[in-house]
């Protein structure tokens, strides 16, 4: 049986304002449209922020390409989070790191948005760590680390391309709810970037 439209609104009532601003700006896609108006007559009553608002519906209804590039300039032109730069755009890449222990082998992959520099940086890294650890596992060890090493390999050669790559496209639309209800706040969009799960 589906909760009405009252249940609903008093069932966000009850959540924090933390919980409900990640709902509107990260998980409106699995609401149907009762509960999406319900959970905004609740931030609206709460007097949160109109920007959490505007997340909320550019999830909604959309995406288009240049919603899509403006998001990605915003989150370009914000200091590198590890090294601090502002002179070169950030990026994004994937990094996959394998460690093996004779019959284990575990295979990780983790994506980082920072400056092409600090991009490579983390792609070496985690080629090294695969290198020197990957290979110590029978048999997935030794197959792991050559798909790895290649992978690794294949990202670190976005990380310098002009324009936003692929990776840091997949992201932006991921995160555009959040990253448009704090866009007019730097901080919090560097967080943003740089506690990527």
């Amino acid at each position: 049986m589906e909760l009405s439209f009252h249940d609903l609104k008093q069932n966000f009532q009850r959540f924090e304002n933390e919980k409900l601003i990640r709902i509107a700006t990260e998980k409106v896609d699995g609401l149907r449209p009762e509960a999406v108006q319900a959970l905004q007559e609740v931030i609206k009553e709460r007097g949160l922020s109109e920007s959490i608002l505007k997340g909320l519906q550019l999830q909604r209804q959309g995406i288009d390409e240049k919603t899509l590039l403006t998001h990605v300039e915003l989150v370009r032109v914000l200091p590198c989070p590890d090294c601090g730069t502002k002179a070169s755009k950030l990026n994004g890449t994937v990094c996959g790191t394998v460690v093996s222990f004779i019959i284990m082998t575990n295979y990780g992959k983790r994506l980082k948005i920072a400056c092409p520099t600090c991009l490579d940086k983390a792609c070496d890294s985690a080629t090294g760590k695969s290198a020197a650890f990957g290979w110590w596992g029978f048999p997935w060890g030794i197959i792991r680390t050559i798909q790895c090493l290649t992978f690794n390999s294949r990202m670190k050669k976005q990380n310098h391309s002009v324009g936003p790559n692929e990776t840091l496209l997949a992201f932006v639309h991921s995160k555009i709810g959040v990253l448009e209800a704090h866009r007019n706040d730097k901080p919090r969009l560097l967080e943003i970037i740089k506690d990527i799960n």
